[in-house]
């Protein structure tokens, strides 16, 4: 009589990927005994071996150390099989340098899932190597595997007091990159990836405009950062000047991407004449919203502010 994790397990493999998830059954795993164990990780090796991703993913987060040879053969492949398998090598073994490297490759695959897998396992890894696959992987254009890579680098030793407090200029690129319009996020990486490989190669943060320097009233900062019912507080906005100025546009891009429908009046506020392609990418999800209007109104007004600019 076969237990019913066993069974649970076993109908999973059945079911192929109609349940869409990324591993087999990892609980009813997890709790399998002996034989029916045994049987379990004898049919995820084989599927494994037949290149399946989803007995890849659950042979490492099960912990099978006895699927090693089948994973480190599998991890020389340049497809999205080798990305994952070397992936497990690493939850099962630690720190391998063959492995990260197969890792930090994968941030690079055009598949949202792997790159963010990735991405996300190299979080966990010390080194150049683990930091230049978190660099790498600024670039993609998933915005959980962007996710990932700022998580990871905000750990690093090198970055970390650098990003502090919020309106501080390292901190500022990392919020830019963290937000999902490309017209904004794209630029940001590029720049954020040229920043830390200076800072890698021992570039003082003062020589890359790195230290923070407060020019404006605290109390202007906190109101900008926590609006209130009605919107921004426009006042507390035209007041900030220098390195805080530059955080309040990056968090007004920020809140437009999150869809706060108050951020285009007060882009219009801060002539941000650098927002039209921002803004005429949210457009039409902004009418679907019925909130077309504010987006329309807002571009008239930054398009008039560019033209008078470029008529002077």
């Amino acid at each position: 009589m076969t237990s019913r994790e066993y069974r649970i397990f076993f109908e999973e493999i059945e079911a192929g990927g109609a349940h869409g998830t990324v591993t087999y059954a990892l609980s009813s795993l997890e709790a399998l005994k002996g034989e029916e164990r045994r049987e379990a990780e004898n049919r995820l090796i084989a599927l494994a071996q037949t290149g399946d991703l989803r007995a890849v993913e659950t042979l490492g987060l099960a912990g099978v150390h006895r699927s090693l040879l089948v994973l480190e053969r599998l991890s020389k492949a340049t497809n999205d099989l080798g990305s994952a398998a070397a992936r497990a090598i690493l939850q099962l073994m630690g720190p391998d340098e063959a492995a990260l490297a197969r890792v930090a490759e994968g941030v690079k695959t055009i598949s949202r899932v792997e790159s963010a897998f990735a991405a996300y396992e190299l979080r966990f890894q010390d080194g150049p190597k683990a930091i230049v696959g978190l660099l790498d992987a600024l670039m993609h254009p998933f915005s959980a595997t962007r996710a990932n890579a700022l998580l990871g680098l905000q750990e690093q030793p090198i970055i970390a007091p650098l990003i502090e407090p919020r309106q501080s200029p390292l901190w500022v690129l990392m919020q830019d990159v963290s937000t999902d319009l490309k017209s904004v996020w794209k630029p940001a990486a590029e720049r954020l990836r040229a920043t830390i490989r200076a800072l890698m190669d021992g570039v003082a943060p003062a020589e890359l405009g790195l230290v923070y320097e407060s020019t404006s009233l605290p109390g202007d900062v906190a109101r900008v950062w926590t609006p209130n019912d009605h919107g921004f507080d426009f006042d507390a906005l035209l007041r900030l000047r220098g390195h805080d100025l530059a955080w309040a546009k990056s968090y007004l891009f920020h809140r437009l991407a999150l869809r706060d429908d108050r951020a285009p009046e007060a882009m219009v506020v801060l002539g941000m004449t650098e927002a039209l392609p921002a803004l005429r990418a949210t457009l039409d999800l902004a009418e679907q919203r019925g909130e077309g209007a504010v987006h329309r109104s807002a571009l008239a007004a930054l398009e008039a502010q560019a033209a008078a600019v470029k008529d002077e």
